[in-house]
């Protein structure tokens, strides 16, 4: 009897060892089936040409500031130098957005979304054209907020007539429907995609505002010496002191503009140097 109980208890030690083998053999198993998935997805996200960035594509944050197709162009080839191939994790967005910025002096806000297994879509806000400025050393494009968007280099000499400016400086203010600043000299430094140290552009902008808002489109503008004269599209001249305060000059010319357009008026010029403007009439 004694001899059973001793075999039975030797029998049940061996099972409990058997049982606990397969145990430790079955959480050994979920160990490295665990191990083997976690190396194939590290594998998948981060080594495989799965998630290796081979697509670009770029669209307007609104859709009255978008790219032109040649800037677009510029953007995506840009992006896709420094991005194509690499991994859609591990890519840097801001690398990025320097590579959009340095595409186009037109790209002004960029906003980076990443589309896997393999895209970039990039939203793109578009610096628009404000004003030409022409002078003895170059001839540039600005947006309002003074940025350069486009450049030409000149080598006039500084005492150049504004006539020869305007010549030497004719055929890039034509491709562009822009009113045109004409200045003798300007201490101003112009760099493509940078913001300029021109820092009247403001006063500018708003002049050409507050013209197209009395229905008078500004072709252009020379600033000599103490005025800037302006010149409309219907060839009227518009006279403003340099020297006095911009803003009163300006709601001089909204009275007066308002005074001619409900009286159905026509000039040739308006001075607005003087308290009470100088209007020559057709």
């Amino acid at each position: 009897m004694d001899e059973i109980k001793i075999y039975e208890k030797f029998l049940g030690r061996k099972n409990n060892r058997d049982t606990s083998r397969k145990s430790l053999l079955r959480r050994i198993l979920i160990l490295a089936v665990f191990v083997v998935a976690l190396f194939g997805a590290y594998f998948a996200l981060f080594q495989s040409s799965f998630t290796q960035i081979n697509n670009v594509t770029v669209k307007a944050i609104r859709s009255d500031s978008k790219l032109s197709d040649n800037e677009t162009i510029l953007v995506e080839d840009s992006v896709l130098k420094v991005a194509s191939g690499k991994n859609i994790f591990l890519m840097p967005i801001s690398e990025i957005e320097d590579a959009a910025y340095h595409a186009s002096p037109y790209v002004q806000e960029v906003s980076v979304h990443k589309s896997f297994p393999r895209k970039l879509v990039l939203k793109i806000s578009r610096r628009e054209e404000a004003i030409s400025i022409a002078s003895y050393s170059n001839c540039v494009v600005l947006d309002k907020f003074g940025y350069t968007l486009e450049y030409e280099k000149k080598d006039l000499a500084e005492d150049v007539s504004i006539e020869k400016i305007q010549k030497a400086c004719s055929a890039f203010v034509k491709k562009y429907d822009l009113p045109v600043l004409y200045v003798k000299s300007l201490k101003a430094e112009f760099k493509l995609g940078k913001e300029s140290t021109f820092y009247d552009i403001s006063k500018f902008v708003q002049l050409i505002g507050i013209l197209r808002a009395s229905e008078y489109e500004p072709t252009q503008i020379v600033w000599d010496k103490d005025e800037y004269t302006v010149t409309t599209k219907t060839e009227q001249k518009i006279i403003f002191s340099s020297l006095q305060d911009f803003e009163v000059q300006l709601k001089r010319f909204v009275v007066v503009a308002d005074q001619i357009i409900s009286n159905d008026m026509e000039f040739v010029s308006l001075d607005l140097r003087y308290e009470r403007p100088v209007l020559r009439r057709k």
